[in-house]
């Protein structure tokens, strides 16, 4: 396919970079700690080291040189022919619309929400880590009308009841407020409550007006008597502890494969912060609310079933193994745009690099899409190699690249990508050695194994993730709903 590129100038350098690398130390008994002694001859070592050896008339030389210099060159142009790699690349159904597909996908399923949780836990065996909420751990506990989980999330409840309270009156200070009620429930000491004879107070102004009437010796005893979180002792009296933790950023690729930079969290927990995180994002679209400040932020036991049945807080949708999620969203991620309107200086999105499919025309940045378009895409890929870089795209478009088609490229050019193009490449659309079933057997294995390799072992063919099968639950829906249809949009 790609012969006329291997030329006489070609050949010899890599007959002299051979020489070099390879021969002359050999001769020079280099590699006999690596068990390629000189005195064994030029013919074995290329045969041991290479796999190479004399035939159709061609030197054992010419053989080594073919199977690392020529051989690496030719799957070099292959792969950056992205044209070559599937059959069928017209104007309507190119690899490049094929990617931008792809990157779209990212676009389309892209939630991320910074958040806040205030987490109302148990951790019975004191051992540092919160416990896993069931029946078997409260029935253990012997506590006296509670016997099981049903019965302890009332007292749960009520603990909630409290806090969505105080967040009410807050003036929006959720954060501050979520952050200092934690603080005291869990600085306080106290696990009995003020005497029902003292004083009660509706709000801090009272409380001064009667101390202004005291002693200074009633003062003190007031100080030693009063506590006002006198209502957190039953629910510390159960156990229940409380921490507020800033969580960062949390979107549908937490929990990706190829995500090392940061911990899984817990399914159930992602789930739910995700779809706190779709409603907002449609809100804001939806109602083109410029700054998202209008809505956020945004605490989820405020939420009823009039703003959703995915977004209505329930303590069953809050809990954990860890124990339950007070969520406080205060970002929402959203969508870079790539549009480019023709409102600038006539030229300035006109690109240099010319549109394959179209004679005597060059490839434009301009697009009335917030999706990438195919010629962007091209526009990145062959601006990428040339010395000034990308000068057409714009910021907007840049970061769109990078944010979306930047891990499209990163999968496409992975081995497990590339083998599996090798295979259509060699086979055709019918993937099968069909005259040996046993050699077909050991191809399709193979073949799967590569799948299970790209997807991460987090998408499987044929499975949904609502099943019992070990594949069901390995299965991740936010990775299949980007990568699901990879092969089929490839191959389409």
């Amino acid at each position: 396919m790609y012969k006329d590129k291997i030329n006489y100038d070609n050949m010899s350098e890599f007959r002299e970079q051979f020489e070099i690398q390879y021969v002359n130390p050999f001769l020079a008994n280099s590699y006999e700690t690596a068990g390629f002694p000189a005195s064994i001859g030029l013919e074995k070592f290329l045969l041991l080291g290479f796999g190479a050896w004399a035939r159709d008339g061609k030197s054992s030389t010419y053989d080594a040189i073919d199977k690392i210099y020529v051989q690496t060159e030719l799957r070099k142009l292959f792969e950056e022919d992205l044209t070559k790699h599937f059959p069928n690349n017209t104007a309507d159904n190119n690899i490049y619309k094929k990617l931008a597909e792809l990157a779209n996908k990212q676009t389309v399923n892209e939630i991320g929400v910074t958040v806040s949780h205030l987490l109302i836990y148990v951790d019975f065996n004191n051992d540092g880590s919160p416990d896993k909420p069931t029946d078997a751990l409260i029935a253990e506990q012997n506590f006296k009308g509670i016997s099981t989980l049903e019965d302890f999330e009332k007292e749960v409840q009520k603990l909630v009841n409290i806090i969505v309270n105080r967040v009410k009156s807050s003036q929006n200070k959720i954060d501050s407020t979520l952050s200092t009620l934690a603080n005291n429930y869990t600085s306080s000491s106290r696990y009995t409550e003020t005497p029902n004879d003292f004083p009660q107070f509706a709000d801090e102004q009272e409380i001064l007006d009667y101390i202004a009437t005291l002693t200074p010796e009633q003062v003190l005893e007031f100080i030693r008597v009063y506590n006002k979180n006198d209502e957190f002792v039953p629910f510390k009296r159960l156990g229940i502890k409380v921490k507020y933790e800033s969580l960062g950023e949390i979107t549908n690729q937490r929990n990706f494969p190829s995500n090392t930079t940061s911990s899984s969290l817990d399914e159930k927990f992602l789930d739910y912060a995700l779809k706190l995180g779709s409603y907002l994002k449609d809100m804001i679209e939806e109602n083109n609310i410029d700054n998202k400040n209008e809505v956020l932020p945004v605490f989820a036991p405020l939420l009823t079933i009039a703003d959703g049945e995915d977004v209505a807080f329930s303590l069953e949708k809050s809990r954990t193994a860890f124990g339950w999620h007070l969520i406080l969203v205060t970002d929402v991620t959203l969508n870079v745009s790539a549009e480019v309107l023709d409102n600038a200086e006539e030229g300035k999105y006109d690109s240099k690099i010319e549109n394959p499919y179209a004679e005597g025309q060059f490839l434009t940045a301009l697009n009335d899409s917030k999706y990438l378009s195919w010629e962007q895409i091209l526009i990145h890929i062959e601006e990428s190699k040339t010395e000034e870089g990308v000068v057409t795209l714009p910021t907007d478009v840049k970061t769109a690249i990078s944010k979306y088609f930047t891990p499209v490229q990163t999968a496409y050019n992975s081995s497990y990508s590339q083998l599996e193009i090798a295979f259509r490449l060699v086979f055709g659309d019918n993937v099968q050695i069909t005259n040996d079933a046993t050699l077909n057997e050991r191809l399709q294995i193979l073949r799967n194994a590569n799948f299970n390799q790209f997807f991460g072992y987090s998408y499987f063919d044929g499975y949904t993730g609502n099943g019992s099968t070990i594949y069901d639950r390995a299965f991740n829906h936010e990775y299949a709903a980007v990568y699901g249809d990879w092969f089929d949009i490839l191959n389409g």
